[in-house]
């Protein structure tokens, strides 16, 4: 039996595939049609059927690609490992599978993945192998081009998480700068001035822990709040030596940018320090939700509130004026239970 070209010739290819059922037999019509490449072998492993897309894809007569003849168009890098992969699946009757690079008609190498698997007779006897073989090469180059974007933006955010963390270090370095000019005045004054520049120095201690804690994870290209608030919380708790106040953290986690994140943190420093200062509060709760394009964050605690003639104190002007400038709405009610809301219009689900 010799099939040549897109003449099908020899038995019906009506036997079962490897341990499949058995299959109706394939026209050569049907399989010049195929965009695949088709390709049959006798017992021996030599080619005796190629279809019309392999001879359109090659561009040589089937005369010189029957037998081993094909083997010429293969790669020389590849072609022992196609023929020692395939002899390896002949001798066991398997199914093989093999990655190489075919000369198309226009002398350009494809890459090309060859899947092949062995056909019997309904009684058993071994047929050959019949193989399909689709050229890959453009998938190929899209995955590598995909991953050269993927590795430039990995090098790209490493160059932002090192600039970032620069300029972490350099506020740490100023602030702790100045903390010691405000500690320096502090000693050499009385009285108000003295209280106020006191005041100045916690806040100064409290700006640098959010510093901190907003550096701590090793991705600083956003920040994850509901761990970012319970450092925060928690070390603002150990700097006043708080550490009875209790702390409930609840709802969903949200991500935001490390912007955003420096903002609100600064924001829940302020409110936390008044609460826990001058609120005499044994109790607070922050709870966190996201739905949709806004985050909010509510903060209440079990204390007195604001006293009166304080509403317009500077730490609330403070923070009135951080929101604003971060684009955060926010709403304080200074009466009992101190609540305070949080409504960000920026960030990541």
């Amino acid at each position: 039996m010799l099939i040549h070209g897109s003449a099908w010739r020899g038995p019906r290819l009506s036997a079962r595939v490897g341990r499949g059922a058995p299959r109706p037999a394939k026209s050569s019509d049907l399989l010049d049609k195929t965009p695949a490449l088709v390709w049959r072998s006798d017992p021996e492993g030599r080619i005796d059927y190629l279809n019309g897309s392999w001879l359109s894809f090659t561009g040589r007569p089937v005369d010189t690609q029957l037998g081993t003849g094909w083997l010429s168009g293969v790669h020389p890098d590849d072609r022992e490992d196609r023929t020692r992969r395939f002899a390896a699946a002949l001798a066991e009757r398997r199914d093989c599978l093999v990655a190489y690079r075919l000369r198309r008609h226009d002398g350009a190498w494809r890459r090309i993945v060859d899947k092949s698997r062995p056909l019997f007779e309904r009684n058993g006897e071994f047929l050959g192998y019949l193989g399909s073989c689709v050229d890959v090469t453009d998938l190929d180059s899209d995955a590598e081009h995909m991953s050269a974007e993927r590795e430039d933006a990995e090098r790209a955010r490493s160059r932002h998480d090192v600039l970032v963390r620069e300029v972490h270090h350099r506020v740490k370095n100023n602030l702790q700068v100045i903390l010691s000019l405000v500690a320096l005045q502090s000693r050499q004054t009385s009285g108000p001035v003295r209280d106020g520049l006191e005041r100045l120095a916690q806040r100064i201690r409290a700006l640098a822990l959010v510093q901190q804690e907003l550096h701590d994870d090793d991705d600083v290209s956003s920040i994850a709040l509901s761990p970012f608030l319970g450092r925060v919380c928690t070390g603002l708790f150990r700097l006043y030596r708080a550490e009875g106040v209790r702390l409930d953290l609840e709802g969903d986690d949200c991500e935001v940018d490390i912007a955003l994140g420096t903002a609100v943190g600064v924001i829940m420093s302020e409110l936390v320090s008044n609460a826990v200062l001058h609120g005499r509060v044994r109790r607070l709760r922050i709870a966190l939700a996201c739905d949709g394009g806004v985050r909010r964050i509510v903060l209440s605690d079990d204390g007195p509130g604001i006293p009166k003639g304080e509403e317009k104190g500077l730490g609330l002007l403070l923070v009135q004026k951080i929101a604003a400038q971060a684009g955060i709405a926010l709403a304080v009610d200074p009466g009992p239970g101190g609540m305070a809301v949080l409504d960000l219009r920026s960030g990541r689900p």
